[in-house]
């Protein structure tokens, strides 16, 4: 009898590590950690966003290399930097006719497809409308969304994997979460890896649907302490928390049909953004190109600030990772290509920079993390500057090349607000040559030539 059990037990931990997980990514467009509730927003509930972190795991320390939309999202599907991609700055219209994400760079999306999965994008594409940019031929089966970039809230006109174009009446946030559900449903008998890419809560924050603008109409939001801040910061905030709130609502929608199609306990649930965002934080507004929103400064202030950089991580892995995991390494979005394979049990020779954090994930600690996180931003619109970054656990180094007396150092130690520059302090000259070995190291093995005017 107790050899049959011990056959049994054997049997059945062998099924649940052959396991083939479905796994659901939501990203979301312009969404630093503050707006969460489980990383401390409290002017508005957060209860879905939460919940994952309450029955997973909550990356503290979840940045990205590039802060804002088009390279930032080119790195998370391929583990590759920016500059290697050749999307360094978010693709205008024009620019995403002739330039954008290609398949000589394979994406993680295109290892699941080639192992069975059948793969889909709602939402915002955003790296490149030429054909050799588009979903279909980057790994994913289905497409239902918008190549280019943004778009109004409620103009939402979605093209599919066939070229086809129509426009969908209703609110985006609704109408995108409408469309992952029948996905789910439709395949349901087969493993998947869908990505829900809301454009939500990008500017414009809206109109929102009506039940979203009636938990907030009220709202009187806290708003940064920084001076001189504009007069409609405040509105500005309460309409983006508002954008926010209608991206958990439906978040829950997502995880409820997970539920009902008997699908929760066999999917993995990832929710993170593209970047971070600012209203008010360091008097700006925006990202990394971000504008000054006070009634003495004007123009673009092009940054890698905490707050532009630092992203929402939190996954459900049920069964798997232990229900309130706080995961404080250090990560980046060049991690997923590796790490949501690395979840998946398979195995890939693609490139890239990442690490595998599935070790965190499970409470082990791996025999090699990382102890910076390096970031480019070569900017094409906004302002020309051409920053990197190392930032390790104490220290930022920011240098601003092709522009003059524009460089930072921050002691994230004593000074986690960033709040002031230390770079011209003769007492900080060994740290600032230590972390500019360490750029320098970076640059060079990826040829990454700063003062490039590509």
């Amino acid at each position: 009898m107790k050899t049959i059990l011990f056959t049994f037990l054997l049997l059945a931990s062998a099924q649940a590590s052959q396991k083939k997980w479905n796994v659901i990514t939501v990203v979301t467009d312009d969404q630093s950690q503050w707006s969460v509730g489980c990383y401390g927003q409290s002017d508005i509930q957060t209860p879905h966003m939460d919940s994952l972190a309450k029955d997973g795991a909550i990356f503290t320390n979840a940045f990205v290399n590039s802060p804002v939309c088009s390279p930032s999202r080119a790195t998370f599907l391929t583990g590759r930097h920016s500059t290697e991609l050749g999307v360094t700055d978010w693709l205008t219209g024009g620019q995403s006719q002739k330039n954008g994400i290609s398949n000589k760079f394979t994406s993680w999306p295109e290892i699941l497809r080639q192992n069975g999965y059948t793969t889909g994008l709602i939402g915002k594409w955003h790296l490149g409308s030429r054909e050799a940019s588009l979903p279909k031929n980057n790994g994913f089966t289905y497409f239902k969304g918008n190549p280019a970039g943004g778009w109004h809230p409620k103009k939402t006109i979605f093209t599919d994997n066939q070229n086809k174009t129509e426009p969908i009446t209703g609110d985006s946030v609704n109408i995108c979460t409408d469309i992952a559900i029948d996905f789910i449903k439709e395949n349901k008998s087969r493993p998947f890896s869908l990505l829900v890419h809301y454009r939500e809560p990008h500017a414009p924050y809206g109109p929102m649907p009506s039940i979203d603008e009636a938990k907030t109409k009220d709202l009187k939001p806290a708003i940064s302490d920084y001076p001189n801040l504009n007069k409609n910061t405040a509105k500005l905030m309460r309409n983006y928390l508002t954008a926010v709130s209608a991206v958990d609502r439906n978040l829950g929608r997502i995880l409820e049909t997970l539920k009902e199609q008997g699908l929760e306990e066999k999917t993995i649930v990832i929710f993170t953004s593209d970047h971070g965002y600012n209203i008010g934080h360091h008097g700006l507004r925006f990202k990394g190109n971000g504008y000054w929103i006070t009634t003495d400064k004007k123009g673009c202030r092009p940054n890698m600030f905490e707050t532009s950089i630092s992203v929402p991580l939190m996954i459900r892995w049920p069964g798997v990772v232990k229900p309130g995991t706080r995961v404080d390494a250090m990560t980046a979005n060049i991690d997923m290509l590796p790490s949501i394979t690395g979840m998946l049990g398979l195995q890939s020779a693609t490139p890239h920079h990442g690490y595998d954090f599935t070790p965190l994930l499970k409470g082990e600690k791996p025999a090699q993390w990382r102890t910076e996180v390096f970031g480019q931003y070569q900017m094409i619109n906004d302002a020309k500057h051409s920053m990197r970054m190392i930032r390790t656990k104490d220290w930022k180094l920011i240098r601003h090349y092709k522009v003059e007396n524009k460089d930072e150092l921050y002691d994230l130690k004593n000074d986690p607000g960033e709040t002031i520059n230390l770079i011209n302090e003769k007492k900080h000259a060994k740290v600032i040559s230590k972390l500019q070995a360490r750029m320098d190291s970076r640059m060079k093995a990826l040829k990454d030539d700063p003062l490039s005017k590509s």
